[in-house]
């Protein structure tokens, strides 16, 4: 694998030894779901599941002469949730515009808006935008990403305090055959049971799930929307990596939640809460102490009683 009737795909590495290339080897498994790096029918490459290794310069070369058909410089960057600014166009919210830091421009570069979330109701789609510096244009048309390993030292410390956006919006879309999400719903998926206490918090992560894709969650029957719970600004929130948080756990949080990827269903989640017989700092807890410290006093004085009694009798015999 790695080869095509016309081109093999080369991916060019450093590493402490120096500079290696080496052929692509592509996944094929009979389920699809196990493959992540994957050849398409248009010889392009995608890759599923990035880690930092899978940075590196790609290379598209022709089997018959080597010569290169398309060239991408790939870097895979580790990033915080709280490190996104976070656009909520329902809300009035505004993207960064682009800015001037030592004569150099920074601006946002912005990727396409993903499907809707959901059909025909009221969804959320989302896009994408990536920080960008225009540095070594004669090498990147674009620039670098202003967290880029090519940039220096100084200029990192000057470029990478902007942060990426994700934009999220309203959107409307009707179902193709009349087909609601809903129907989706009735497929067989196995579902966890996460338990929890009163107070405490949860989160819960919908599989297959980045800053890139619109996640559909279900409390029950009733839809969670990002916009929403930001503008609430509640217990519950969905963050930028479409994780649901609820903190301050009260008991109707108990609940079947399920999570939409590409509207279908990816997964279901049941959550108990319940209220602890004893949790310490509340009056149950120091009311059975109370209690066990009476028991334990009683036991006391009637073993003494008794073995006083049996003293008296045994002297006065």
């Amino acid at each position: 694998t790695g080869t095509s009737n016309h081109v093999h795909w080369f991916k060019e590495t450093k590493d402490e030894v120096g500079v290696r290339e080496e052929q692509i080897a592509f996944d094929v498994h009979d389920d699809d779901e196990d493959n992540r790096v994957i050849l398409m029918e248009t010889m392009s490459i995608q890759v599923r599941k990035t880690t930092l290794g899978d940075s590196g310069i790609y290379r598209c070369k022709s089997i018959e002469n080597g010569r290169i058909h398309g060239m991408y410089d790939v870097e895979i960057k580790e990033e915080e949730p709280d490190q996104i600014n976070e656009v909520f166009i329902a809300e009035g919210a505004l993207p960064y515009e682009p800015e001037l830091r030592e004569g150099t421009v920074l601006y946002t570069k912005w990727s396409e808006w993903s499907p809707c979330s959901r059909c025909g109701e009221k969804g959320e789609t989302v896009r994408m935008g990536y920080c960008f510096v225009e540095v070594f244009l004669l090498e990147y048309a674009d620039g670098v990403p202003c967290k880029s390993d090519k940039l220096s030292r100084d200029q990192l410390t000057l470029f990478s305090s902007r942060k990426d956006e994700r934009m999220v919006d309203e959107c409307h879309e009707l179902c193709e055959n009349q087909l609601d999400i809903t129907t989706i719903a009735m497929e067989t998926l196995m579902t966890r049971t996460v338990r929890r206490n009163v107070g405490d918090r949860v989160k819960l992560e919908c599989p297959g799930a980045n800053v890139d894709t619109a996640i559909t969650w279900m409390n029950g029957t009733i839809q969670l929307r990002a916009f929403d719970l930001h503008r609430i600004g509640g217990r519950v929130r969905i963050d930028v990596l479409n994780i649901l948080h609820i903190r301050d756990l009260v008991t109707y949080d108990s609940e079947t939640y399920t999570c939409y990827h590409d509207r279908e269903k990816a997964a279901e989640f049941k959550l108990v809460v319940t209220t602890p017989f004893l949790k310490k700092g509340s009056w149950q807890y120091f009311a059975y102490l109370f209690a066990y410290f009476i028991v334990l006093t009683t036991i006391f004085i009637v073993v003494m009683v008794v073995r006083h009694h049996r003293m008296m009798r045994t002297r006065f015999k």
